[in-house]
């Protein structure tokens, strides 16, 4: 039995092993002759199944999606400015477009015709955003991103021939002249700004070193009050008497450094004075005696002179002198610290903080300043007037910052005379003020450093803070943005419910704000009523009194301004800042050739008062210490009734005087004509200005402007290597004079001071 069976699992494994043999067989058969048929059929049925996944995956997802985005459809409140500005836009395009018969409703009216709030209906019409009837119609489409509006298409008539649309005409101009004016730069972020950064770093340390120039005299006055020759003879005059040797030094009883040699000066200053009252003096008045008596031809009144000049400088003189020359370093001590308006003055009147002037006073503009337009340009006169608006602009901006400097902007200066008073600043300013104001200039040169921008939606944020903060309910505030019978909706947008426009507090101004002297013409003036500064993002309840209306000034980052058209940019549909143009956070003032020019003519001032400073300071100290001394030296033999000596003391104690008094008034006179120099030469011009140009040419007038600076920075260079030889002849001429008025009193014969000529300080 169980061999059968081994013998039947034998037989089994044998066909199994053939059978397997078999099909191995006939599957390589099988693949010789169809194989690579089967393996493209193969292919195709997986990239079938790749697809129908590919398909199925979405579906899906669709199906299992969670109910909150089904929620998404739904169409949510939007609540941002962007929103009512688009409605307002596509509204306005709406109601001028050939399909509507009846035009923009009476409501509108005060809007589109007041420049303050004209601006509120030139914003970037999204039709995403905004659903009307109608679009393209009013705004053409430049890009994606951005649309255009001609000044000729705002400047439609009605019937009557009024133009339908001056406010926003004039809101429109009023940008295009910042632009021309340089009062405002647009960059869209493409390269080109290395010129700022050169441009402005140059300025930078040129106003750093301007600055430094206050900061050396500083230094230098303190040295000298260090090496004072009569802090030496301190110890030597509180032996004599203590209460003349505290007023020489002006209650500076520390030698410091000099303590040495202030014990040395008052061992042998002694002996001189104890020699001269009990000896020289005796003499002096024994030969005076017996020269009365036998010499009858005798100048009595000038040996009397002498005896009575020889025993005041032995007891009082030198403490007197003393007293005056230290009195003098001690005025001057901390006052040089504070006298950087003139430096400070040039840099505000060649840049503009467009930032701080739209974020706190919605481009409010300043009694001073003068902004116009002329046809297709900024008017001839506010060209001429940039630098002054400049300034006025930066000092009102800037609140309280600037106040307390002493800068004076002035009116309009159309003779030499004026320009001097508008160019001259106040001293005796408080050293905090004076830094504080520093500070906000080089804050205001960095941004323009680091090309800054400005963006609409900072601003944005402000309004909305200022709106959260109102006490009104949320229906109201809701029927200023989303409600769809009031402001919410395109079709009636601000026609039926909610407040009127006019009494829209985001829309409109209480009506003042900015105005135009000629409502929707070309040539303009514009100035501002009501609230000048300080709106920044007030909102109440009802239309504040603001240059511009919160949409507008809005809309106004949003837009570019050129000659003859603006463009109104999406900051939704923006993909990246190379898509759009911003406005810079600061700008330097004009455009063209005028730009370069005006910061030649910065410069060139800015490097003249370092140059004169540095040359003027280090001339101070030099001559200082020469005539110190030749002081010190010559007290020994005065202090022993040598009349020469007594003359070279009171000589070189004067100088010493001059010589600080002479150098920082000169420094500070010349450093206020250099200021001036622009505004004096443009002075006599500036009176044959109008808004039509320079004798009715617009183009003549922008020549003159360069030109004129042109000029002035010529002459600001020639007047510079002038004056370095001023401060020498001024100090020569007033020795010369000290000198022969001492000599003819004490009737001596001081030798004067060679003159070595060159420009050495």
């Amino acid at each position: 039995m169980s061999g059968v069976s081994t013998d039947t699992r034998a037989r089994s494994r044998g066909e199994t092993m053939n059978g397997t043999i078999t099909a191995v067989a006939r599957i390589r058969a099988w693949a010789g002759h169809g194989g690579g048929e089967a393996r493209q059929s193969r292919l195709a049925r997986g990239l079938a199944l790749v697809l129908l996944a590919a398909l199925f995956v979405p579906v899906l997802m669709m199906a299992t999606a969670s109910p909150a985005s089904a929620d998404d459809k739904k169409e949510r409140d939007n609540y941002s400015l962007y929103q009512l500005a688009s409605n307002a836009s596509s509204y306005f395009s709406e109601k001028n477009s050939p399909s509507s018969d009846k035009g923009m409703h009476d409501n509108w009216k005060p809007v589109v015709g007041s420049p303050a709030s004209g601006g509120s209906m030139l914003g970037y019409a999204d039709p995403d955003f905004s659903l009307g009837n109608i679009v393209g119609w009013f705004f053409a489409e430049v890009s994606g991103s951005s649309q255009t509006v001609t000044y000729e298409t705002l400047a439609a008539k009605d019937d009557k021939g009024n133009a339908k649309y001056s406010g926003m005409l004039d809101y429109a101009h009023f940008g295009a002249a910042n632009a021309d004016l340089g009062l405002d730069t647009m960059s869209s972020g493409i390269g080109g700004q290395i010129v700022s950064v050169i441009g402005g770093s140059i300025i930078w340390v040129l106003y750093s070193l301007a600055l430094t120039v206050g900061t050396l005299f500083y230094v230098i006055l303190q040295f000298l009050k260090l090496i004072n020759p009569f802090l030496w003879f301190y110890q030597a005059v509180r032996a004599v008497n203590p209460t003349f040797a505290d007023g020489m030094t002006g209650g500076d009883t520390k030698g410091g450094a000099l303590s040495g040699l202030q014990h040395w000066i008052s061992g042998w200053y002694g002996l001189l004075v104890d020699i001269s009252w009990q000896a020289l003096v005796p003499i002096f008045i024994g030969f005076l005696l017996i020269g009365l008596v036998m010499f009858k031809k005798m100048d009595r009144g000038s040996a009397i002179k002498k005896l009575i000049v020889r025993v005041v400088f032995i007891g009082v003189g030198l403490p007197l002198i003393g007293s005056m020359y230290t009195s003098v370093l001690d005025k001057f001590d901390n006052s040089v610290l504070g006298q950087h308006a003139g430096p400070t003055r040039v840099v505000l009147s060649t840049y503009v903080d467009f930032e701080a002037w739209m974020m706190n006073d919605r481009l409010g503009i300043p009694d001073q300043a003068v902004v116009s337009w002329n046809g297709d340009q900024a008017s001839s006169d506010a060209m001429m007037s940039v630098r002054r608006s400049a300034l006025a602009i930066n000092k009102q901006s800037h609140g309280a910052t600037f106040n307390g400097i002493g800068i004076g902007i002035g009116t309009k200066a159309n003779d030499a005379e004026s320009a001097w008073k508008g160019g001259t600043v106040s001293v005796g300013t408080g050293a905090s003020d004076d830094f504080k104001a520093v500070f906000s200039t080089f804050g205001i040169i960095g941004k323009y450093i680091g090309s800054n921008e400005i963006a609409a939606s900072d601003f944005e944020s402000g309004i909305k803070s200022s709106i959260t903060q109102l006490d009104d309910s949320a229906d109201v505030k809701k029927s200023w943005f989303v409600d769809k019978d009031s402001y919410g909706d395109v079709e009636q947008f601000g026609e039926e419910k909610g407040p009127k426009p006019a009494d829209h507090p985001v829309i409109s101004t209480d009506g003042t704000g900015l105005t135009s002297s000629r409502p929707g013409k070309d040539s303009t003036v514009f100035t501002t009523t009501g609230t000048k500064g300080g709106c920044g993002f007030t909102v109440g309840k009802t239309p504040s009194s603001c240059n511009l209306s919160p949409l507008a000034a809005y809309n106004y980052l949003n837009t570019g301004f050129s000659a003859d058209s603006l463009t109104m940019y999406s900051s939704n549909n923006a993909t990246s800042g190379f898509t759009r143009e911003n406005h810079m956070a600061v700008s330097q003032v004009g455009t063209g050739p005028a730009k370069f020019m005006y910061w030649s003519n910065a410069a060139t001032v800015l490097g003249s008062i370092v140059l004169l400073g540095f040359w003027y300071a280090i001339g101070m100290l030099s001559g200082a210490v020469r005539r110190t001394f030749g002081l010190v030296a010559a007290v020994p033999f005065a202090t022993l009734g040598v009349m020469a000596a007594i003359a070279k003391v009171i000589v070189y104690s004067m100088a010493l005087i001059l010589e600080v008094l002479v150098t920082l008034f000169i420094y500070q006179f010349v450093s206020e004509f250099l200021i001036s120099v622009p505004d004096i030469i443009a002075g006599p011009v500036s009176s044959f200005m109008s808004p039509g140009g320079l004798w009715g040419s617009a183009a003549l007038g922008g020549i003159m402007v360069v030109i004129l600076t042109f000029i002035s920075s010529l002459m600001i260079m020639g007047i510079t290597f002038a004056l370095l030889r001023v401060r020498k002849t001024v100090l020569q001429a007033m020795d010369e004079v000290v000198t022969k008025l001492v000599d003819k009193f004490l009737e001596t014969n001081t030798a004067p001071k060679p003159d070595k000529g060159g420009l050495m300080p």
